[in-house]
C-alpha cells in the first residue's frame, strides 16, 4: 500500500510502511547520551508546470543529494532511440534513465501505455543497443533502431536548506 503526499502541486508517493517507520523513528525518544541535532535539512520540492508529475528525489551511491526528476506531459509515439534522444535534447530535456523509468513503473504505471519506453542509456557492452522499460514489468535492452515510445523528463538540482 502506498501513500501519496501533495505539496504545492508536487506529488510524492511512498510505501505506507516506510512512511510509518520514518514517522516512528522521529517520535522515539533519543537517549540523553546522544547529542541532539541542532539543524534539520529540509528538501524543497521543485515547482511544477501544468501537466508535469514529480517522480522523485535521487541520491548518489555515497548518499549525496543529486536531483529531482520531473516527468513532462509528453508521450511520444514509436521511433528509434536516436530520434527520441535528438527530440528531447532539442527541447532542452532528456529521456529518463533506467532508475527513473523503474521508479515510474513502480509508482505511476497507469500513466503509461502497455508498451516499451526508451531510456537515455546506451547498453554498456554493445553501443548499438539501448535500455528500455517495458510497462508490462521488465527492463531490457533493444537495438537502437527499434521503434519504441518515449517520455521526457527534466531534472532540477536539489536545493536543501537547513532549519533550526
Amino acid at each position: 500500500m502506498n501513500t501519496t503526499l501533495e505539496l504545492s502541486g508536487a506529488k510524492l508517493t511512498v510505501p505506507t510502511e516506510d512512511l510509518f517507520r520514518a514517522w516512528m523513528r522521529e517520535r522515539v525518544a533519543t537517549p540523553a547520551s546522544r547529542p541532539q541535532p541542532q539543524q534539520q535539512t529540509i528538501l524543497q520540492l521543485p515547482m511544477l508546470d501544468d501537466g508535469e508529475v514529480y517522480v522523485g528525489a535521487f541520491v548518489s551511491a555515497d548518499g549525496s543529494l543529486q536531483h529531482h526528476t520531473i516527468l513532462l506531459p509528453f508521450d511520444r509515439d514509436d521511433a528509434p532511440w536516436a530520434d527520441h534522444m535528438a527530440w528531447a535534447k532539442g527541447e532542452g530535456f532528456d529521456l529518463p534513465n533506467r532508475l527513473e523509468l523503474l521508479m515510474m513503473w513502480s509508482t505511476m504505471r497507469q500513466r503509461f501505455q502497455q508498451a516499451a519506453y526508451w531510456s537515455n542509456e546506451a547498453h554498456q557492452e554493445d553501443s548499438s543497443y539501448a535500455w528500455c522499460q517495458d510497462f508490462h514489468g521488465f527492463q531490457d535492452s533493444r537495438p537502437k533502431s527499434a521503434a519504441l515510445r518515449a517520455v521526457a523528463v527534466r531534472r532540477s538540482p536539489i536545493q536543501p536548506f537547513t532549519h533550526s
